[in-house]
């Protein structure tokens, strides 16, 4: 048995202990905190492996609304470990790793369109959806963790795989103008939105994409910043300081998106710094990188020792551009029960509010993985 397969193993194994010590007949709640400013959010779940599905939660002034897709739909459920969602024009796009791979749902109502589901291995034996961007009005592209694939997005389907991508690990992707960028095993690829078709490799990446205030797109190489000119499709690489490299979850058969955001204020990149490797790694300390000086700096360390970022974690608000975190407790077992959102001050660093995820003496293992802000 090879590292990453037991490693999968191990985390199943995990997630099915956790699924023990939780209480069966207990339904979903989250804590209400005190009324506030904070923006108004989404939060797509992950759910608890082989006993919640993945689920939205909404936050608007103190106060969170629960389960908006399974309230719209009664009679279905999202996929197993929700990883990702897309708002796009009317619609949201969620991708789940298992059973339901894709949903389209109306963005307004959450009430469900169409789904791709696993049944007849659509996207081959042991697939798993890891992304999703809309590339154009007729099509769509999902990363799976063997390969990525056309979408047709009305009626919604699996279309053909993408052309010059090796039969391997797809992760993150994003569409800016004219191109759609994915990696692929490791590899930075360009493809052409219109028609999907391939343009051009530009090196190695292993996390992206968050676009700066400047328009340039960006990734990351573990210890470098990759730079992209979406238009002219040139790349620089900046390699950080000694001892500093950016967190992602590298262990690929638990991808989650990039934890990365772009300042709204300044020209600014915000990354969580990597502790450990391989199977240890995580994050705790929120970084700013300054695309001018090309300097790094603290931003925001952790709220307590015992913290750390949970998922892709980094949102930046488009009203406000107040950023979010999520932290949860580290360690092993009911750590995950104890989870705060986290709204910093991007012009100085400091805590704005904490609002409570999981409720006093929490059971239920909701897996927060992303926050998403309504369309400006």
């Amino acid at each position: 048995m090879n590292k990453k397969t037991f490693k999968h193993s191990l985390i199943i194994l995990l997630a099915l202990m956790l699924g023990m010590v939780s209480c069966q007949k207990e339904q979903p709640q989250v804590v209400t905190p005190l009324p506030s400013a904070a923006a108004q959010f989404y939060v797509l779940n992950e759910g608890q492996y082989g006993k919640t599905p993945a689920g939205f939660n909404y936050y608007n002034k103190g106060k969170w609304t629960l389960n908006l897709f399974q309230t719209a739909n009664p009679d279905k459920t999202l996929g197993i470990t929700g990883v990702n969602a897309v708002f796009d024009n009317g619609k949201v796009y969620t991708i789940s790793k298992q059973k339901v791979l894709l949903s389209q749902a109306d963005a307004a109502t959450f009430k469900e369109i169409a789904r791709i589901e696993d049944k007849n291995n659509p996207i081959g034996v042991n697939g798993q959806a890891y992304n999703f961007c809309v590339a154009n009005a007729q099509k769509g592209v999902l990363t799976t963790n063997q390969r990525a694939y056309e979408v047709n997005l009305s009626p919604l389907s699996i279309g053909k795989p993408l052309s010059h991508i090796d039969p391997a690990y797809c992760g993150d992707i994003t569409k800016v103008g004219e191109y759609v960028f994915l990696i692929n095993n490791g590899k930075l690829k360009v493809y052409k939105a219109a028609d999907l078709s391939f343009i051009k490799e530009l090196g190695e990446a292993v996390s992206g994409f968050v676009q700066s205030k400047d328009g340039s797109l960006w990734a990351t190489n573990k210890t470098e910043f990759v730079k992209i000119d979406p238009r002219s499709l040139s790349v620089s690489r900046i390699t950080l300081d000694k001892n500093m490299s950016v967190y992602y979850d590298d262990a690929l058969s638990v991808y989650r998106p990039a934890t990365l955001a772009a300042s709204l204020n300044d020209n600014a990149l915000y990354f969580v710094s990597a502790l450990g490797s391989g199977w240890s790694m995580t994050g705790r300390d929120i970084m700013k990188f300054d695309i001018a000086s090309q300097k790094v700096t603290p931003f925001f360390m952790a709220p307590a020792k015992n913290l750390i970022v949970y998922g892709s974690a980094l949102s930046v608000c488009p009203k406000t551009g107040n950023l979010y975190a999520i932290y949860t407790e580290e360690g092993w077992g009911n750590h995950y029960l104890n989870t705060a959102i986290y709204a910093i001050d991007t012009k100085t660093g400091k805590q704005i509010e904490k609002i409570p995820y999981t409720k006093e003496n929490e059971t239920v293992y909701w897996f927060p993985t992303r926050i998403l802000f309504p369309s400006k």
